[in-house]
């Protein structure tokens, strides 16, 4: 598996985190002395240990992003139409495999709760909501739709203003057939 895809592997899992520490927190199951539940303090530091995993594994997303623009080629665009953000378009995904996490009830035997995690885990890594992960938002990155006269592609990008970015020349590199990535570095 080359690295881009790895990449995308590993973002979704990062992204996923989300909906199964949501889970966890909703049924009480903890790492840390899950016999003692109803400890405060017990609840604090599972929490934190929960949230801790997602912002390192996003730190290593926003590392990793770089290395990847660093390393790849490249790609011109022909007819570039239009880019606008996709959070419209994928947020209702998104919250409805949130819903569907937070629904679930511990009362379910485990391999039960495995497969319909397993089969929630293929969802997001089809349908690429795996980008929605609210870390990298914080960190700076924006996900956008960009439409050629050809096809869709979903654009990472720390560019903020998309508005400007029809008008200028991107240098955007292709991380695989659907998704490319513009990050312009910071001079």
């Amino acid at each position: 598996m080359n690295k881009p895809k790895l990449f995308i592997l590993f973002n979704t899992i990062v992204a996923f985190l989300w909906i199964i520490f949501l889970y966890l927190i909703n049924n009480q199951k903890y790492f840390l002395y899950p016999n003692l539940s109803n400890n405060n303090l017990i609840i604090f530091v599972n929490i934190y240990i929960y949230f801790s995993i997602i912002i390192l594994g996003s730190i290593v997303l926003y590392w990793w992003l770089y290395r990847l623009n660093s390393q790849l080629v490249e790609n011109n665009l022909s007819n570039l139409k239009r880019i606008v953000p996709i959070y419209r378009d994928y947020l209702p995904v998104f919250l409805g495999i949130v819903i569907v996490s937070l629904s679930l009830k511990s009362n379910y035997p485990s391999i039960v709760e495995i497969c319909i995690f397993l089969f929630l885990f293929i969802i997001f890594y089809m349908s690429k909501i795996a980008f929605l992960n609210p870390l990298l938002f914080l960190l700076g990155f924006r996900i956008y739709k960009l439409e050629t006269d050809k096809t869709e592609y979903i654009l990472i990008s720390n560019e903020k203003d998309y508005k400007n970015m029809l008008n200028e020349h991107l240098e955007i590199k292709k991380l695989d057939e659907e998704i490319l990535i513009h990050i312009k570095e910071n001079k």
